[in-house]
């Protein structure tokens, strides 16, 4: 009510009654609600809360340093280092893991304890050598006969499929003039040497020289066909680095070619 007279007017006061529900699974009311005083409520509660975290809980049986809940070789050798899988190293991938790996960084068969097998180039030289007694020259000539392409391709194909270094060395029959039969060998060998060079071998791991009748063991009376295993070219590895580097890469040097003289013209006499 409001009674209002000159110069008067009332108070008045208005009453309101209500009731109000709360809705969902919060503790208090969406109207006052804080959530961020809520995080910090939870935190205190996990600072104050006394519970062990429990880490490995099916152990380390290997005893790695990794778990066995996520060890993916649960029986690593003793001194073994491992990844973070729990796998043993293998730096190479050969199939030997580090800890018996005597070659680390460089592959090699478990049989051998991870390191390569040397090939035996013995062995390879003994193969080349047998191709190679098949290849002809022209009579008293360092040139190779087209019939010994085959054997030269063969022999060439071993050499590139191994490694190693390897001496060629030209050999003679004893008949003739002994310096001539020593040039003739020298000569032989190295054509034999470039022959294969021609054929892919790389340029490092031949070498040549000749010996001539030196080694020669069938008398001179003997015929031609019985002389014939005196003339060959004979194979040897090398596998010392300081006797290698001795060695020159063929022991002779071309003859010097000649210039032929040019002729001058007669100077043409000026007329008077």
């Amino acid at each position: 009510v409001n009674q209002r007279e000159e110069q008067v007017s009332d108070n008045f006061f208005n009453a309101t009654l209500g009731v109000s529900l709360k809705l969902g699974k919060h503790e208090s009311h969406l109207m006052w609600h804080d959530p961020l005083q809520e995080i910090y409520y939870k935190l205190d509660v996990l600072a104050n809360r006394k519970q062990d975290i429990e880490v490995c809980k099916k152990g380390d049986a290997d005893n790695d340093g990794v778990c066995d809940d996520w060890d993916r070789q649960l029986d690593t050798p003793a001194g073994a280092r491992v990844d973070g899988a729990g796998v043993a190293l293998d730096t190479d991938l050969d199939g030997v893991i580090d800890l018996y790996d005597k070659c680390v960084t460089v592959p090699g068969p478990v049989e051998n304890n991870g390191c390569p097998v040397k090939k035996d180039n013995t062995v390879t030289a003994t193969a080349v050598e047998q191709e190679l007694k098949n290849v002809y020259f022209n009579f008293n000539k360092a040139t190779i006969r087209p019939e010994s392409n085959e054997r030269l391709d063969q022999a060439a194909k071993i050499i590139k499929e191994n490694d190693g270094k390897y001496l060629l060395t030209g050999h003679t029959d004893i008949k003739g003039n002994a310096g001539y039969n020593l040039k003739l060998s020298q000569e032989r060998a190295a054509a034999v040497v470039v022959a294969l060079e021609n054929r892919g071998v790389s340029a490092n791991v031949l070498k040549s020289k000749g010996v001539g009748s030196a080694e020669a063991t069938i008398p001179a009376t003997a015929s031609d066909a019985e002389r014939l295993a005196d003339r060959k070219v004979t194979v040897r590895a090398v596998e010392d680095t300081n006797e290698w580097n001795s060695i020159q890469k063929k022991d002779y040097t071309d003859a010097p070619t000649a210039k032929k003289a040019v002729k001058k013209a007669p100077a043409k006499k000026k007329k008077k």
